[in-house]
């Protein structure tokens, strides 16, 4: 009798013990796959949004608002004339204009967006002339003669579109690599700005290499890929580690038109989220909120067609341009409670 006790103990200590590793397994296979199949906490935010209103200055609809340090800079690449406006982030008064289009020195064929080097100035990229130009703005804003230096050429078989500058030698960058005359596709990598080349991680995504728009945050040491064409966000550490795929409830769903932007914040990702048919597709008025392990925490109705967004550490606050009945506006996060 004790030793029949004794086998049953041992046979229900063995299966526990089973199924305590197939938990287990099961948690470690799937802690990098997160399927949400519904993202219902929405809160509505379009009369938290405050307008800004650069006064006579006319800009382009589908102009892009970048935050820098002191400034705002809004890149209109729509422009016959000037490309890049400068204003003070205080009280949005016009401070300078300059990258004029055009194909003499330090003019732009093909603008890029404005990227913040942590050091009071500015990179700006002309794709047209394979060049990174490199901006100080307290010396454009006050010196009327100012011109930029080359800080690189880049280098056309694997081009940094964005990027998140650290240093010289290391940035995170999305990476788009042309495959023939009119066909290519985006990646992430490592940028080095002093040699002009890129290294592109080994992470490979569910989905095929598409379009998607691209975040970085030195703080957390994060990047993120967020499909254009998938509702899908996948992200991967500074080394090119996968950290996890976020699928949502319309990963499924072919011929969507789904993440136009993001960025992260203090303590989360942000995306614009649009969900429309590719076909026939508006801008964003959605912005989906996860958390640093891809968890999912609200989604912000902006009640505004929504072209881009920029983060402001400082201030803790979204900029946005938009495509509506305003032009840009800002979003204090302090004044919103996720949980």
């Amino acid at each position: 009798m004790f030793n029949t006790k004794c086998m049953n103990m041992n046979k229900l200590s063995i299966m526990a013990m089973v199924l305590v590793l197939m938990v287990c397994g099961c948690s470690s296979t799937n802690s990098t796959e997160k399927n949400q199949s519904s993202r219902d906490n929405v809160i509505n935010v379009k009369d938290k949004i405050h307008e800004i209103d650069f006064g006579d200055v006319v800009l382009h609809n589908g102009s892009i608002l970048c935050n820098l340090e002191n400034y705002l800079v809004a890149i209109d690449n729509k422009s016959y004339d000037d490309m890049i406006f400068v204003f003070d982030k205080e009280d949005y008064h016009f401070l300078r204009s300059t990258g004029r289009w055009g194909q003499g020195p330090f003019e732009y064929v093909s603008i890029g967006k404005a990227i913040d080097n942590h050091q009071g100035g500015m990179f700006v990229s002309d794709f047209g002339s394979y060049q990174m130009r490199s901006y100080n703005l307290d010396s454009l804003v006050n010196d009327s003669t100012y011109t930029p230096f080359i800080k690189c050429n880049l280098i056309e078989k694997t081009i940094p579109t964005d990027f998140h500058y650290v240093n010289d030698t290391f940035s995170i960058a999305q990476i788009t690599v042309p495959t023939s005359v009119n066909t290519f596709y985006e990646t992430i990598g490592i940028f080095n700005m002093l040699t002009g080349e890129t290294k592109i991680f080994d992470f490979v995504p569910r989905v095929d290499k598409q379009q998607f728009a691209f975040a970085a945050s030195e703080k957390h040491r994060l990047v993120a890929e967020c499909n254009t064409h998938y509702d899908m966000v996948s992200i991967v550490d500074f080394d090119g580690n996968l950290q996890c795929n976020i699928y949502g409830p319309d990963f499924e769903t072919t011929g969507l038109y789904t993440f136009t932007d993001c960025c992260f914040t203090n303590d989360y990702l942000l995306a614009l989220y649009n969900g429309d048919n590719w076909t026939d597709y508006t801008q964003a008025h959605l912005c989906q909120v996860f958390n640093k392990n891809g968890d999912y925490v609200a989604t912000l109705d902006l009640g505004y067609s929504t072209f881009r967004l920029s983060y402001d550490e400082t201030k803790n606050r979204l900029y946005f341009s938009f495509i509506d009945t305003i032009q840009f506006g800002y979003l204090d996060l302090d004044e919103i409670k996720f949980d």
